[in-house]
Formats: structure tokens, C-alpha cells, sequence
């Protein structure tokens, strides 16, 4: 059975995006804009003002209304995300124009890597992982052992279970010293390497991958694209 929304709520969040959008504003006008009658609209307007998301403006009976620092800082912490992210997607577009490769931006999804944004190379045999494509957080793999490096170590007993995460742990110290992961196996045709890459507010983990068909690629120039996207990755983290 489909869960229904809460239609208070749901008018409460439309009256605020429309006083953030047409401020200072009163009741009757956004009464009108939402087909609403007024008195519903003037509930959720005081509603909103009790809990500091919006303040009156003007006197009575002229009060109008207009969004508070509160409602701002949802705004900014969105729009800073925003940025964060644009400025990865910058890194990304360097070191593929660099490399020649795809280069690609994954986050954790529970016990997975979703791919949120990705530069693909030009060239005519190529790696693609488009955006949405999700995989698991695999120890082999550049991606999973860079975003684990990059996480606390309660997250990764989480993710990994006890047993495994304590086994992995002594791996994290090469990581730790390059800065970087790297997947070689010579029975794979994708090599790769990946750095952890905080691009939240909050701090939280992205992972970095260059992804290069093998034949393209040996260990010494996969080590020095490692290196060079360390480097460019510092200078993200130091300037975001």
C-alpha cells in the first residue's frame, strides 16, 4: 500500500518556497499564486514563523513576510555543496585531458560506488561507466580501496564486517604513503587508479578513478598518473 505524504507539510514547504521566491509577501498573494484560501495559507505562514523559518515584515495590517537566516542556510549549505562538486568536476575534466582517459567521480550508496559524474576520453577504444552505474565496494578494485582509505575505521568495520576490515587494515598503510590505489591485475583488461576526495560540507568521501584499458597502460605510467592526481586532488581539498 502506497505511504501518503503529510498535505500540511507539503503545503507548509510550498508557502516557504514561494515567500523565498516573491518576498516580502503576504497571505492573500500567496494565497492567490497557490489557489489556496487564505486562511489555510495564513496558518502555515505562522506556522513557519513560530519554527524561525520565516519573520513577519511590516506592521498590521500590512504584514508581509520574508525568509530567515534558517531557511538561508539550507540554501548554502546546498549551494556550497554545489560548488564543491563543480570544482570536482573541473579536476575530472583536467586530469582527462591529461591522461587521455576517462576519469570519474564515485560516492558511496550504502554498500555500494554510484557513479555521479564522469569525463570520458576521446579516444576510439575507451572505458565508459556512465553516470547512475553502481558497483560494489570491492577490496580489488582502486575505487573500493581508496574510498575505504578514506573513511573512519567504525565505517569500515560496518561496511566490511570485523574479520575482513581488520584483515584490510594493515593494507591502508601503502595506500596512506602514495596517496593513491591502484588495480593491476594482469588478467583484467581495466587497470586503474583512485584517490579519496572530500567534496561535502560535511566532509564525506568521493573516490577519483582514471580508468585505462590495460594495452594503453604499464605499472610505471599507471604510478605516475597516480601521482599527478594525488597532487591535483591536494590542491582541490586545499582551495575548496
Amino acid at each position: 500500500m502506497a505511504v501518503k505524504g503529510v498535505q500540511s507539510l507539503a503545503t507548509g514547504l510550498r508557502v516557504l518556497e514561494l515567500v523565498s521566491r516573491h518576498q516580502p509577501v503576504g497571505a492573500s498573494e500567496v494565497a492567490r499564486l497557490m489557489g489556496l484560501h487564505k486562511s489555510v495559507v495564513h496558518r502555515a505562514l505562522i506556522t513557519l514563523g513560530e519554527e524561525g523559518w520565516i519573520r513577519p515584515f511590516g506592521e498590521p495590517p500590512a504584514v508581509r513576510w520574508v525568509v530567515t537566516g534558517r531557511a538561508l542556510s539550507v540554501g548554502s549549505a546546498f549551494a556550497a555543496e554545489a560548488a564543491a562538486r563543480e570544482q570536482a568536476h573541473q579536476l575530472l575534466r583536467q586530469l582527462s585531458a591529461e591522461s587521455g582517459e576517462t576519469v570519474l567521480l564515485s560516492v558511496r550508496d550504502g554498500d555500494r560506488l554510484l557513479v555521479v559524474d564522469a569525463v570520458e576520453s576521446t579516444q576510439p577504444l575507451k572505458v565508459t561507466f556512465p553516470v547512475g552505474t553502481s558497483t560494489t565496494v570491492d577490496l580489488e578494485t582502486a575505487a573500493g580501496e581508496a574510498l575505504l582509505a578514506g573513511m573512519a575505521d567504525a565505517e569500515v568495520v560496518e561496511l566490511l564486517g570485523e574479520e575482513a576490515a581488520r584483515a584490510w587494515f594493515p593494507r591502508r598503510a601503502d595506500y596512506v604513503r602514495r596517496g593513491y590505489a591502484t588495480q593491476t591485475h594482469p588478467a583484467s583488461p581495466l587497470w586503474a587508479v583512485a584517490t579519496h576526495l572530500p567534496v561535502a560540507p560535511d566532509g564525506s568521501a568521493a573516490v577519483v578513478v582514471i580508468a585505462v584499458p590495460q594495452h594503453r597502460c604499464d605499472r610505471a605510467s599507471l604510478e605516475r598518473l597516480g601521482e599527478r592526481l594525488v597532487e591535483l586532488a591536494r590542491i582541490t581539498r586545499r582551495t575548496g
